[in-house]
């Protein structure tokens, strides 16, 4: 049986997943961006 506690917490968890995979994603992107303009200039 879940109760309404463990719902709470495994969408805490699924919602931290994606945020902490989205700004490590974005980050990883800046980078790669960084680097291009660099070759560029």
């Amino acid at each position: 049986m879940l109760t309404s506690y463990d719902c709470i917490f495994m969408l805490l968890e699924v919602i931290y997943t994606l945020t902490v995979y989205k700004i490590i994603n974005v980050f990883f992107t800046n980078k790669k961006i960084n680097s291009v303009y660099e070759k560029i200039l």
